[in-house]
């Protein structure tokens, strides 16, 4: 069993892998797979199992593909979208785990914005009225927390 993995190793080095865009494009297309064989007189069978084949085909094109950059561009642009829908911002995965770690710090800290520089500031909930003073222009001001 070894022996097949690192001649698969082998295999696929250089190679762009399975990555999200083509995770997707595999779910999309076992969808429109199932759809076809449980729905068979909305669309006749040969159109849906064709579109199915067929974006099967291209995603694993894409996975033994060899040209890396144009899969990163592919990925990268499937990512923005993806996130840009959830509300991350980005494609990014600094931004998704900074929403992340916003979500869970929401409970212990609260953020308010100066109101001179509108720079954001993370202070602790529960301390009562505090004076808070912002880094980046030194004026104070008062919240409740």
């Amino acid at each position: 069993m070894s022996r097949f993995r690192e001649n698969f190793a082998r295999f696929m080095s250089g190679r762009n892998g399975f990555d999200d865009f083509s995770r997707f494009l595999s779910i999309v297309a076992l969808i429109i797979l199932l759809i076809g064989v449980f729905i068979p007189f909305a669309i006749p069978k040969y159109i849906l199992g064709g579109l199915g084949f067929a974006i099967y085909v291209y995603a694993y094109f894409r996975i033994f593909s060899r040209n890396y950059a144009a899969r990163s561009r592919e990925n990268q642009w499937f990512l923005s979208i993806k996130y840009r829908n959830k509300g991350y911002g980005s494609a990014d995965y600094a931004n998704y785990s900074d929403a992340k770690k916003k979500a869970i710090d929401r409970k212990t800290h609260k953020i308010f914005k100066c109101p001179n520089c509108k720079q954001k500031i993370r202070v602790p909930k529960h301390k009562g009225r505090i004076s808070i003073r912002c880094p980046k222009c030194r004026i104070e001001f008062i919240k409740k927390t």
